[in-house]
């Protein structure tokens, strides 16, 4: 389409992230999602909650497997219905 650009999911999860002042893009986040288990406030610190972990791919499933708690997913603003 004329005038249109498509974006590509590395992309936009890149853009999330410069919005959210983090330099490096989706792959610095990871480490800093996959280092900020025992500590979730640190990800709300940089802005990163629910809505935007799931924007970047984070299901609540995701969260679990990677080590996170019910309780610290709660912090973040997952839900059960999630």
């Amino acid at each position: 389409m004329y005038g249109q650009t498509s974006t590509s999911p590395q992309e936009m999860r890149n853009r999330i992230c410069q919005s959210k002042g983090i330099l490096g893009g989706f792959r610095t986040a990871h480490n800093i999602i996959a280092r900020s288990v025992n500590e979730p406030q640190k990800l709300l610190q940089k802005g990163l909650d629910a809505e935007t972990l799931k924007q970047l791919g984070y299901t609540q499933q995701g969260m679990l497997a990677i080590g996170y708690s019910e309780t610290a997913l709660q912090s973040l603003g997952y839900s059960y219905a999630d």
